[in-house]
């Protein structure tokens, strides 16, 4: 439920019960529900028991409406190590996944639910989103493994478009 504690509302969301709702630990974790500026929209995951996989959906906190985004699924574990974000402004979700054998970004479509494309590419692992500047639709991360002959333990700060495009080590 959606409770607004100004006004005492309650809203029910229109859908079934959850089993988890984290991404990662069995913990619940408040910065893993993302609210619109507005507060009309609740974004956030459902886990399954064995964490194998995790689906995004938005809510619409008026009327109930639960809308299934994407899922993603492992044969093992699905691994989050840095958290999913929505940019309200742009319709664009922030994804981090492990689908390719590295930790990596992906951008999705928050109206559609489906992937625009990957940010981030190459090995070695994404480990902090650092900073997103909207109007240039620039991040900036933090990942390691990704300088060959560098010991793969160092962190190391980049700089990449939204759009996959323009990598640059800073």
């Amino acid at each position: 439920v959606i409770i607004d504690v100004e006004t005492g509302k309650v809203t029910k969301l229109l859908m079934a019960p959850d089993f988890h709702r984290a991404m990662d630990e069995d913990d619940i974790d408040m910065g893993e529900y993302l609210w619109s500026p507005d507060g009309t929209k609740l974004g956030f995951v459902s886990t399954d028991r064995f964490h194998k996989s995790s689906t995004a959906k938005l809510a619409d906190t008026v009327n109930g409406e639960v809308r299934t985004l994407f899922t993603e699924t492992s044969a093992t574990h699905v691994q989050t190590r840095v958290q999913w974000q929505i940019l309200w402004d742009t319709n664009d979700i922030l994804w981090y996944s492990q689908r390719d054998g590295y930790a990596q970004m992906y951008l999705y479509d928050l109206k559609s639910g489906q992937l625009k494309n990957r940010i981030t590419t190459g090995e070695g692992m994404v480990t902090r989103v650092v900073k997103i500047d909207h109007a240039t639709r620039m991040m900036w991360y933090e990942a390691v493994g990704k300088e060959k002959g560098q010991d793969p333990y160092f962190t190391h700060l980049y700089r990449i478009g939204l759009d996959g495009k323009n990598n640059v080590s800073l």
